[in-house]
């Protein structure tokens, strides 16, 4: 029986000692914040620059104090005004008719919409098909980004932006897909 005793004893002391340092060490990070972390990584994931370009003379932050709803890319299927396959539907054959374009690559937006469902702090990335940074044509990425950020297709929600991205795959011009 003393054997029970001792081991029950040295387990509980290990789970005080962890839960004790869990807490100590959990209270400085979110309390007091990590300087070092702050100072190398002063933004959160998925953060866009306020001084990035805006889609919409309207747009305003609702809350730039709250982190935008889906940051973790969460929130798609809410963002779009119809659905995805509609936003899809309408995008890709529009603008592949038009297109006299010959890059191919990956085309990445973000950007956030605001309450009233304006398009700003837009950023866009372009890649080859080899994933290395490229320059696609500028009448090109200009078209694509007045189609798929046209106000038509997104929804804000109430009280707080949404963080949304797209990512476009083109071969030779032609969307073959977009991503979400």
């Amino acid at each position: 029986m003393k054997k029970w005793g001792k081991i029950t004893g040295w387990a509980i002391l290990g789970t005080t000692l962890f839960i004790g340092g869990m807490l100590t060490n959990g209270y400085s990070e979110v309390f007091k914040g990590s300087k070092k972390n702050n100072q190398k990584y002063p933004h959160h994931i998925g953060y866009l620059d306020p001084s990035n370009p805006d889609m919409d003379k309207e747009f305003r932050r609702c809350n730039p104090d709250v982190l935008p709803y889906g940051f973790y890319s969460s929130a798609f299927k809410y963002a779009f005004k119809n659905n995805p396959t509609q936003f899809k539907e309408s995008i890709i054959p529009r603008f592949n008719k038009e297109s006299t374009f010959s890059d191919s690559g990956f085309l990445g937006i973000r950007f956030l919409i605001d309450c009233k469902g304006n398009i700003g702090d837009y950023e866009i990335n372009e890649l080859n098909l080899d994933y290395k940074k490229t320059d696609f044509e500028k009448d090109m990425v200009d078209g694509l980004l007045h189609l798929c950020l046209n106000k038509e297709h997104w929804k804000g929600s109430k009280n707080v932006d949404t963080y949304m991205y797209l990512i476009l795959k083109i071969e030779n011009g032609q969307i073959l897909e977009i991503i979400p």
